[in-house]
Formats: structure tokens, sequence, C-alpha cells
């Protein structure tokens, strides 16, 4: 398991984040991850933004998460919150 702190959150920027580590200062491993939300056009579309960020010894390394299954994971969520924003679910 691991624990986060929530970073910035803005609901006026339209923005969540969230971060966490393992080891001293994060020195083993480290994440901060963003959801921003910004309007594409005037059109009422909006384009979700998700990003993390890995650092530390075991990123280094290839080690400390299944990274090739957080993308899927990344991806269907994404995909899902679309489906249900739009109304197609």
């Amino acid at each position: 398991e691991f624990d986060f702190t929530f970073g910035k959150v803005s609901e006026s920027e339209y923005l969540l984040s969230w971060m966490g580590s393992v080891g001293p200062g994060g020195c083993l491993f480290s994440g901060y991850h963003t959801m921003r939300l910004e309007e594409v056009n005037e059109g009422g579309k909006t384009r979700l933004i998700h990003r993390e960020v890995f650092r530390g010894v075991l990123v280094e390394l290839g080690l400390g998460l299944p990274y090739d299954t957080l993308d899927r994971n990344y991806l269907r969520m994404n995909e899902a919150l679309k489906e249900c924003v739009e109304g197609k679910k």
C-alpha cells in the first residue's frame, strides 16, 4: 500500500494533485500525480490532462511499480470518465 498526501487542489484551476514517497525524502521512490481539466474551445469541450511523474532509485532501476499496468489502468480510467461525462453509459 502507498500512502499519499494531497498537493495543490484548486477549483478555479480545475486541478487535483497528490504525491507519495518511500524512503527519506523520496530517495527510493516518489510519485507526483495531477489531473487537470481545460477548456478546448468555446464549443463546450473539455480536455483531461492526466500526468504522473516518478522519481527515485527504484524508478531508475525499473523497479517499484508495474509501469505498463499503470499506463493501461490510467487509460481505462480516462476512457471510463469520458464515457460517464459524455453520457455514453
